[in-house]
């Protein structure tokens, strides 16, 4: 858990500072991109890491106090390696600890992506990206269960449109009759950050099975409230949140 942080002279930030809690935190800045970036970079997230040093200046910090297992410190100016070793995991789920302004989507088709690896990542490249569980027993039998037992979710609290999973591994939306559904721009964009949510817990379930001990990463989400608009309930998004039971960042823009 992240209890809190401080930046300096970061991005377009000068100063800023912060505690946390270890669940749902609601976080307003006037740049969240580059406190996601900053997070990233404590929590060693590779996708977020790789861009963060454009945000950086001469005399940029962050610093941090952690509780892993055990109290850390991060500064930017220290040896940070042994957070960064606690807080490791394969490339592909660092991709589902961040959804920043809408980027990085491609998220209904993934576990389908998944199921036909060879052809969608060619050249071993998802053998590379989960350091190998892509082709162990235990991760395939996971995958086809995890579509299989799959149970249909609410998508709009105010009207009868659930997600839902097909034979082949892509999530998609219907009525709860079973009819297509045309989806507002608003229902399109929750659909995918509703699809990344449960990548979320696809991942989360893996690794209970792999490794019980497994120090979850927090999850850094911006701008989440400029793609959707109020004719979804905020509260119906905040409480589906808070039921990943994870230290989580919901950055606003002020």
């Amino acid at each position: 858990m992240i209890k809190n942080i401080v930046l300096e002279n970061i991005g377009f930030i000068d100063y800023f500072e912060s505690p946390f809690n270890g669940g749902l935190n609601i976080v307003k800045t006037h740049d969240g991109e580059t406190l996601a970036y900053s997070l990233g970079c404590i929590t060693a997230n590779f996708p977020l890491c790789k861009s963060f040093p454009t945000l950086l200046k001469r005399d940029s910090n962050i610093r941090s106090s952690l509780t892993l297992d055990k109290d850390y410190i991060f500064d930017m100016q220290g040896n940070n390696k042994k957070i960064s070793s606690l807080f490791s995991q394969s490339r592909e789920e660092d991709n589902f600890c961040f959804y920043i302004n809408g980027k990085f989507k491609n998220h209904k088709a993934r576990l389908a992506e998944y199921k036909d690896y060879e052809y969608f990542y060619p050249n071993c490249k998802f053998l590379k990206l989960t350091n190998g569980s892509c082709i162990s027993r235990s991760f395939r039998a996971y995958l086809t269960e995890y579509i299989r037992n799959f149970k249909p979710q609410r998508l709009n609290p105010k009207k009868n449109f659930l997600i839902d999973i097909n034979e082949i591994g892509e999530f998609y939306a219907r009525n709860e009759n079973g009819s297509d559904v045309f989806l507002s721009a608003s229902e399109a964009n929750l659909f995918d950050f509703l699809c990344f949510i449960n990548l979320i817990e696809f991942w989360e379930g893996f690794e209970e099975i792999k490794d019980f001990n497994h120090i979850k990463k927090p999850i850094t989400i911006t701008e989440l409230f400029e793609m959707i608009d109020e004719s979804i309930p905020r509260d119906f998004i905040l409480q589906r949140l808070k039921k990943l039971n994870r230290q989580i960042f919901l950055i606003e823009r002020t």
